[in-house]
């Protein structure tokens, strides 16, 4: 996957992942710990383990060896999917890993993903396209747009109802004027929104657009109309994730202003000696 934003935004992100996973300041402690793991080679890590089983370490080293690095992250998430945040060229100063279960992978990283080749960088003016910051009342049009969104690029069925988990998070992005909708003719058919924003960045995703909608730049001009939006509260820079091989994403988002800074590479321990046993 290509990541686009900057090295020293993926330390802001993962404080912010922190702190939004926590709720509150000071409950942070009493959501989950702190804790750490002993130095492996020139590497110390820490990690936060939320009650909820979500461990994000985070390790940083100086001209650190990838074995080093592959060892720590095994002491701290010795099962199930890995994935390294960071840009290749920054592999040597810094190296942040984020571990999350399969069920929650896509709350944590978001695939930003726009397949349709003919996207235009920006709607036409005289576009019916009507676009706003998402209200408490759109809760619905929100879930069902995101939910459509992880069905249709990772496969996966996630609760729709209002009461659920992903309710709960898209509720806290829309009250911090975090979403953004697009509506023709009154139903929703686009959607952009934010996981953290911060001084130091904003981290895009959920970028989405209804099939029937697509091909008329109405996700790029959603895109714009956030990014305005968080400028406002502060963000001065913006990091989103696209999936390998959308190169027609690639070319808007670099139309927009973002640059190309690396790769995410996705690993997936095993204990060595552990795998299936071979009979016969």
């Amino acid at each position: 996957m290509t990541l686009l934003g900057e090295a020293p935004l993926l330390r802001a992100l993962v404080a912010g992942f922190l702190h939004r996973d926590a709720g509150r300041g000071e409950a942070l402690l009493a959501d989950g710990a702190i804790v750490g793991t002993p130095e492996v080679g020139p590497l110390h890590a820490i990690a936060y383990r939320s009650s909820a089983g979500l461990v994000i370490p985070v390790a940083v080293a100086q001209r650190l060896d990838p074995a080093d690095a592959d060892a720590c992250l095994t002491a701290l998430a010795p099962t199930g999917p890995l994935v390294l945040l960071g840009a290749e060229d920054h592999v040597g100063s810094l190296v942040t890993a984020a571990y999350v279960s399969h069920t929650v992978a896509f709350d944590l990283v978001q695939q930003v993903m726009e397949r349709d080749g003919a996207l235009q960088a920006n709607a036409t003016a005289s576009s019916p396209l009507h676009l706003r910051l998402a209200h408490p009342a759109d809760l619905e049009h929100v879930v069902r747009l995101v939910a459509d969104h992880q069905h249709e690029e990772l496969g996966l069925e996630v609760d729709r109802s209002l009461s659920g988990g992903l309710a709960r998070r898209l509720r806290d992005r829309i009250a911090r004027r975090w979403c953004v909708l697009g509506f023709l003719g009154g139903e929703p058919v686009t959607h952009v929104a934010a996981s953290v924003c911060s001084p130091e960045g904003a981290q895009l995703e959920a970028i989405y657009t209804v099939p029937s909608a697509r091909g008329h730049g109405y996700a790029a001009t959603a895109l714009q109309s956030l990014t305005g939006e968080l400028a406002e509260q502060g963000a001065r820079r913006f990091s989103l994730v696209v999936a390998p091989g959308n190169e027609a994403a690639c070319r808007l988002y670099t139309r927009l202003g973002l640059t190309i800074r690396g790769r995410v590479r996705f690993v997936r321990l095993v204990p060595r000696g552990a795998g299936p046993t071979r009979t016969g």
